[in-house]
């Protein structure tokens, strides 16, 4: 019996072979041992230390396309977040518009009640200040005619006696009118 060697396929060709998209990267497959010392050695060896180097630069550039590929898909997510947020409130925004226009409103009917109620204070005041003033003045008029009244019944004596005596009045007739307007 003839034994023949098992080929293994080292698992980066063997994913491409198989149609997957996804390249699976190993470390290098082991190669047989040789024969230690000697130019060929040395060149075997910088050929595998080379190999090994192009597949560990190839695991870090994958390690860091994987991790942008994974900041890369949370910046999509948080674009994805406030584009849907601002989505909600531009629907929300005909109700926004209303509470504001309510609010707006309801301001305006307090100002104008604000304005109203200071009217009628105003209106109150100018009244209480109009009867104050009548009466004040109604004081004054009684005041004045009860210190005049003396004055005006000696005028009215005088008059009658006047005229007892056949004397002209005019100038009493006068200044009796001007007492009794006041």
């Amino acid at each position: 019996m003839t034994t023949k060697a098992l080929n293994i396929v080292p698992l980066r060709e063997a994913a491409v072979a198989s149609g997957r998209n996804e390249i699976a990267i190993s470390t290098p497959a082991n190669m047989p041992a040789v024969r230690v010392g000697g130019p060929v050695n040395a060149t075997l060896m910088r050929w595998q230390a080379q190999r090994e180097v192009k597949t560990y630069r190839a695991m870090a550039e994958s390690a860091r396309a994987q991790s942008d590929f994974v900041i890369a898909r949370g910046d999509l997510a948080r674009s994805l977040l406030s584009t849907a947020r601002v989505v909600s409130e531009l629907r929300e925004l005909p109700l926004i518009l209303e509470h504001d226009a309510h609010v707006r409103q309801a301001m305006r009917d307090r100002e104008l009640a604000n304005v109203q109620r200071e009217a009628d204070e105003a209106r109150y005041g100018r009244d209480a200040t109009r009867d104050e003033i009548a009466e004040l003045r109604t004081r004054q008029r009684r005041k004045a005619i009860e210190l005049e009244q003396p004055a005006l019944d000696a005028l009215v004596k005088a008059k009658t006696e006047l005229e007892a005596l056949g004397r002209d009045t005019a100038p009493l007739d006068e200044l009796l009118t001007g007492m009794v307007k006041v």
